[in-house]
């Protein structure tokens, strides 16, 4: 028993130990490859079905307001990620894309 318990107080500290030694959120200057992947993905992915719509015959009224919010949402996408590449959040990524 009394090794199983000092197992369990070492991995606790081992996990403790490991987050301490983490960045807080908010000193964190850059977002995550994730996150940075994400945005772009919904940009490509909005574009495409837009496009594919447009060239879709499907009842026009309907595709029309599809299509509208499509393009709400990649503008709004695309606002967001210029800001974070503006204020640097993103040049660890773009440093990434640029070597490969």
């Amino acid at each position: 028993m009394k090794n199983n318990n000092q197992r369990k107080n070492k991995i606790n500290h081992n996990v403790t130990e490991r987050h301490s030694n983490e960045k807080p959120p908010h000193e964190i200057n850059c977002i995550s490859g994730e996150s940075y992947h994400k945005l772009n993905r919904v940009i490509a992915v909005t574009k495409l079905v837009r496009f594919s719509m447009l060239k879709s015959e499907i009842d026009t009224a309907t595709n029309c307001g599809v299509q509208q919010l499509l393009s709400y949402f990649n503008d709004d996408i695309r606002y967001v990620l210029h800001d974070l590449e503006s204020s640097g959040l993103c040049d660890k990524w773009l440093q990434q894309s640029v070597k490969n």
